[in-house]
């Protein structure tokens, strides 16, 4: 009987660790990608160059509807559009710096995270839906201190 209660205490144990951790993924997840955005700000910012076609924008709102997810507890969708804001990250660095930014890249277990993302641009439109009073314009991103008013960091 005790070893019965024991087996069963030890997969409760497992159980409850695995589930945790996979909150603890997201969230950091969530934070690796907020880190990417700010940095593709300063580089845009670093390189004079103040509109790349809407991709801060849009990395902005992804980002921000992520956090709105999360807090939704829907953290899976969190990821999605997430991920969705860093790959924006990623090629906004990639365009203002001519190299690529290793940092930003979806590591193995990110992808496993959100393994069944909707594309982008329907991403986009269920961000744009959500929160209408983002803006549409890299410009309105071109001030250092703009995304500290936007809640693109999770805490």
């Amino acid at each position: 009987m005790r070893t019965k209660l024991f087996f069963v205490f030890i997969l409760f144990a497992s159980t409850f660790t695995q589930l945790f951790s996979q909150e603890d993924a997201y969230k950091t997840l969530l934070k690796h990608s907020s880190v990417c955005v700010h940095k593709a700000q300063k580089q845009m910012l670093a390189s004079k160059k103040t509109d790349l076609g809407g991709k801060l924008a849009k990395a902005v709102l992804l980002q921000s509807y992520a956090v709105k997810l999360y807090a939704q507890k829907k953290e899976a969708e969190a990821a999605c559009a997430s991920l969705h804001a860093r790959q924006l990250a990623f090629e906004i660095i990639k365009e203002t710096s001519a190299r690529e930014d290793t940092y930003s890249l979806a590591t193995d277990e990110e992808k496993k995270l959100s393994a069944s993302c909707v594309d982008e641009n329907t991403m986009l439109k269920e961000s744009k839906k959500a929160l209408p009073a983002f803006s549409e314009k890299d410009t309105d991103y071109n001030n250092p201190k703009s995304l500290n008013e936007t809640n693109i960091d999770i805490r």
